[in-house]
């Protein structure tokens, strides 16, 4: 596990080595910028800075020391409508940042070049933001990419921050200066980047960098998709071959539920492949095809055939893959660029003895059962250490290895979990892997009464740069938490450090799914509490605006959730404590509620 760190080394060690200005004013420690490729130092201006007009944060923008504008925005004749969508939010944010709006043209002695200067190198999604003569350039291959660009120019150079759904900031700056060398190009190793964290979709992910899904994945079907390529309701009457043998578990109509399809029926497979045919056919533009299991971990097919299958590649990974192959050979000649998508999860998670995925075969590798207080790839977890055996083995026999983890504790949203120090760990552990396709779980149901915009906002930035360091890891949480919390942030960071180290002191694991209703004890006591209390509303009185308390007040319902914890795995201890655990939940519901946070289904108590 990393060192912690403390904020004044890192924003020294920043500030000294960052190739750009430090700002005149901020309001948050500034992080390296995780890609910027500049290559000298701010030159010093030769006329006089205005000064900055009080109503907007941001004063003198200049490229070189041309004042910004003097400069209009210039387009390709041909722009598509994302390219001017990515235009007018370039117009649009420079204006609320500084007053001035900026003009469009055909053409102009000193422009604004937006996607004008395409170059295939850049893929999809990567950008070039540079200075070439009097003209700043911001452009993608695509028009995604020239968005994207559009949005790191406005964070990286001028100062904004996309922190929430609904909550973004320019920083204050009283001068600007876009060095006339700038040359900064970003692409990014992973190409899909995905999270279902609550309200990361739609302008609030393309503004973190990231992708959406959706058209990618045929149909818009990207797990457990034995349910749609074979559903049960209309195959089961007339041929209950077709599904897992198993004892049947049934719902209280009677219904077979927890089923999985019989993967050794030809059957099946022919009703499959043609479902998998039509879906693409309808989705021609669909870069995967998703041939999942059903959401259940003992439910697969103990037929005969199945049976031996199973035992001749050592796991029922084998029987899914053997099936999953033969889908991928029949539609490879007609789809040359899809892959066709499956699981390693739960009982399939450990990889065959035999068989070895086809050349456009993804296997999504799935991490549910790890422990999340300790690194995956902790030698000392040995629980991650299967994880990391499996991972390491499909990774030998794949080239298509993606990766769906979680990151959050699924029972209870809003109990204290510690994984916010090893989460750059393990994204970075999955480039290393050559993994390129990462999803990252998380609590798509509701605003967040712990640290959910954190963990969006760092998976913005992480996905996007896998290699970023430890000491830029945590110079971005800190621009986030003082942005986000206010002048009170640092008792927010002081939770989070502590939070590290006593759930690391404490025996055991944490999982993302307990037994109902899961509250992983941290190693918080009561005095703990009680101080991390008192400091939270010290945090809370320093806010500067309505949204910094809504943030900390959704975040302190977390550190109730630490004194539940403490009760609840001490009433053996003190009898006293039955009636204080459920006094608290009673409150902790009612406040959750009056702040707009769901409570969690299956939380008997809210």
């Amino acid at each position: 596990m990393k060192k912690l760190i403390s904020v004044t080394l890192i924003l020294a060690m920043l500030l000294a080595g960052c190739g750009k200005k430090a700002p005149a004013e901020t309001t948050a420690s500034t992080p390296a910028s995780t890609a910027v490729s500049t290559t000298a130092d701010t030159t010093v201006a030769t006329t006089p800075i205005p000064p900055r007009d009080p109503a907007y944060n941001v004063g003198e923008i200049r490229i070189g020391d041309v004042s910004l504008t003097e400069y209009k925005v210039v387009l390709p004749s041909d722009a598509d409508t994302n390219t001017v969508f990515a235009s007018d939010e370039l117009i649009k944010y420079i204006a609320l940042a500084t007053g001035k709006t900026l003009e469009k043209a055909e053409s102009a002695d000193k422009a604004i070049y937006v996607g004008c200067h395409p170059d295939e190198a850049l893929g999809e999604d990567g950008f070039d933001i540079k200075v070439e003569g009097d003209d700043l350039i911001i452009s993608g291959y695509s028009s995604r990419g020239t968005l994207y660009g559009v949005y790191t120019f406005l964070e990286e150079y001028i100062g904004w921050r996309w922190l929430d759904y609904d909550y973004e900031i320019v920083k204050v700056n009283d001068f600007i200066q876009i060095p006339l060398d700038t040359n900064d190009r970003q692409v990014p190793k992973i190409w899909l980047r995905t999270t279902d964290w609550y309200g990361v979709s739609g302008d609030f992910a393309n503004k973190l960098k990231i992708s959406t899904s959706g058209a990618i994945y045929a149909g818009g079907y990207a797990s457990h998709t034995f349910t749609y390529l074979i559903p049960i309701e209309e195959y089961w009457d007339e041929h209950p071959e077709y599904f897992s043998w198993n004892g049947w578990v049934r719902d209280e109509a009677g219904n077979p539920k927890d089923w999985q399809p019989c993967l050794t029926n030809p059957e099946v497979y022919e009703i499959v492949l043609a479902a998998v045919r039509k879906l693409l056919e309808q989705n021609p533009n669909a870069k995967i095809i998703s041939v999942t299991q059903n959401d259940n971990t003992g439910s697969y097919c103990i037929c005969e055939n199945c049976q031996k299958s199973d035992i001749e590649e050592g796991s029922p990974a084998g029987t899914l893959l053997r099936f999953v192959n033969a889908i991928a050979r029949d539609v490879a000649e007609d789809y040359p660029n899809v892959l066709v998508d499956t699981f390693a999860y739960t009982y399939t998670r450990t990889p065959p003895l035999i068989t070895k995925p086809e050349e456009n075969v993804q296997i999504r590798l799935c991490s549910i059962e790890c422990c999340f207080k300790h690194a995956l790839d902790d030698p000392d977890c040995n629980i991650n250490r299967r994880f990391m055996d499996d991972f390491e083995k499909w990774a030998e026999m794949s080239n298509h290895v993606a990766i769906w983890d979680y990151t959050t504790n699924f029972d209870n949203y809003c109990a204290l979990f510690p994984n916010i120090d090893i989460l750059d760990n393990n994204v970075r552990l999955f480039s290393s892997f050559g993994v390129d396709n990462v999803f990252e779980e998380g609590n798509p149901s509701s605003v967040s009464g712990e640290f959910g915009a954190l963990r969006s906002y760092m998976f913005g930035k992480l996905l996007w740069d896998p290699d970023m360091t430890e000491e830029e890891y945590s110079a971005h949480i800190n621009d986030f938490l003082e942005c986000y919390y206010g002048p009170g942030w640092q008792t927010v960071r002081k939770l989070l450090d502590d939070l590290t180290v006593k759930a690391l002191d404490q025996a055991g694991h944490v999982h993302t799914i307990g037994k109902g209703d899961y509250y992983p004890y941290n190693g918080f006591e009561l005095d703990d509490i009680e101080k991390i209390k008192t400091d939270w509303a010290a945090a809370r009185e320093l806010a500067t605006d309505d949204a910094q308390r809504l943030h900390l007040d959704r975040s302190y319902i977390s550190v109730l959730m630490a004194e539940v914890a403490y009760y609840y795995y001490n009433m053996t201890i003190d009898r006293t404590y039955v009636q204080k655990y459920n006094d608290l939940l009673v409150y902790v519901g009612a406040l959750a509620t009056e702040l707009g946070i769901s409570p969690k289904i299956g939380q008997s108590q809210w």
